[in-house]
C-alpha cells in the first residue's frame, strides 16, 4: 500500500552516487570549456554555436556584455540569485527521503543560502566581466588608433 511518500532509497549509497554524478558533470563542463578555449586560442577551430556554450570569444563577449549593461546590474543580480536558489533546491531534492518532516526547513535554508551565494557570485561576476570588457574596449581603441595613424602616415 502506497502512502504518498517519494519512493527513493534512503540515504547512503544513493546520495553518494548522485553527488558523484553531479561532480563528474561539473568537471566535464570545466574540462570542455578549457579544451575549447585552448583550441580556439591556437586556431585549430573557429568559434561556433557549440563552442560558445562553453567559451565566449572576445567579439561575442563584447556584444553579450553590452546587452547586459543595457539591461542593468539589478537584472543581472536577480538572474544569478534565482539560478543559485534553483540549483541548491534541485541538489537538496536528493536529501528529501532522509529528512522527512524537515523538508520545508531544508528548502527555506537552501533559498537563503542560494540568495546569499547568488548575490556574492553576481558581484564577483559583474566585476570580472566589467574588467574584461574595459580591457577589451581599451585594446580595440588602441588598435583602431594604430590603424588610423598608419593610414594617415
Amino acid at each position: 500500500m502506497r502512502t504518498g511518500k517519494i519512493l527513493v532509497p534512503n540515504g547512503g549509497w544513493f546520495n553518494i552516487i548522485i553527488i558523484i554524478i553531479l561532480s563528474l558533470m561539473v568537471i566535464a563542463v570545466v574540462a570542455i570549456a578549457l579544451i575549447f578555449r585552448h583550441l580556439i586560442y591556437i586556431k585549430k577551430i573557429k568559434p561556433s554555436k557549440l563552442s560558445r556554450w562553453f567559451y565566449s570569444d572576445d567579439k561575442y563577449f563584447m556584444g553579450y556584455w553590452e546587452k547586459t549593461l543595457e539591461k542593468g546590474k539589478l537584472k543581472y543580480i536577480i538572474k544569478e540569485i534565482v539560478f543559485m536558489c534553483v540549483l541548491l533546491c534541485i541538489l537538496s531534492l536528493t536529501q528529501f527521503s532522509m529528512y522527512g518532516n524537515q523538508q520545508i526547513l531544508i528548502l527555506l535554508f537552501d533559498l537563503v543560502v542560494g540568495a546569499l551565494f547568488g548575490f556574492i557570485s553576481s558581484q564577483i561576476g559583474w566585476s570580472n566581466c566589467q574588467n574584461r570588457y574595459r580591457k577589451l574596449k581599451e585594446k580595440s581603441n588602441v588598435e583602431s588608433d594604430n590603424i588610423n595613424n598608419d593610414s594617415n602616415a
